[in-house]
């Protein structure tokens, strides 16, 4: 009773940048995150999470697309001095139910590719674009939840309990 609910069109939770949560997936970090998604977002691609700046290209986003079935994929893009990574699942979110995910990731290296656990199960990422030279930092970037940092590709429907982790859990 307690989730932040977002329509698919506008709306989302801003916190100012922090130290607390800056570069988390430098050395290996996590998000967890509980979803209940009505719909793949708005422009089919509804972001769930994001600590980047559309404009410069910096930090990461964390997002739901591809509808199908009555699920939808996940996909992090992470940007990086050369090339972007993009790293896709299957459809594995079902529409109008919640689902518990974990996504850890390391981003010291170009070669590590992030884990997702889907109520408690490990899940595939598929890497579409290999990231190419260094993490690109998301110092500066408010975390956004709900919606990309500039208004659009809102997220449809519900969020709760966000955290981020510094560190891999084990």
């Amino acid at each position: 009773g307690t989730s932040l609910t977002f329509n698919g069109t506008a709306g989302s939770v801003i916190v100012t940048d922090n130290v607390a949560f800056q570069n988390i997936f430098d050395g290996g970090g996590a998000i967890s995150i509980w979803i209940n998604p009505n719909s793949d977002g708005e422009s089919d691609a509804g972001r769930i999470i994001v600590k980047c700046n559309d404009i410069s290209s910096t930090g990461w986003e964390f997002l739901g697309r591809l509808e199908a079935g009555g699920f939808i994929t996940l996909r992090l893009n992470y940007f990086f001095s050369g090339t972007t990574g993009v790293w896709d699942t299957g459809a594995v979110i079902p529409i109008n139910s919640w689902s518990h995910i974990v996504l850890v990731y390391n981003a010291d290296s170009v070669t590590n590719t992030p884990t997702l656990y889907l109520n408690g199960a490990t899940t595939t990422f598929t890497t579409t674009q290999a990231p190419v030279g260094t993490r690109a930092t998301d110092v500066g970037n408010n975390l956004v939840i709900g919606r990309f940092a500039n208004d659009n590709n809102t997220f449809d429907g519900e969020i709760d309990e966000v955290r981020l982790y510094t560190v891999t859990p084990t």
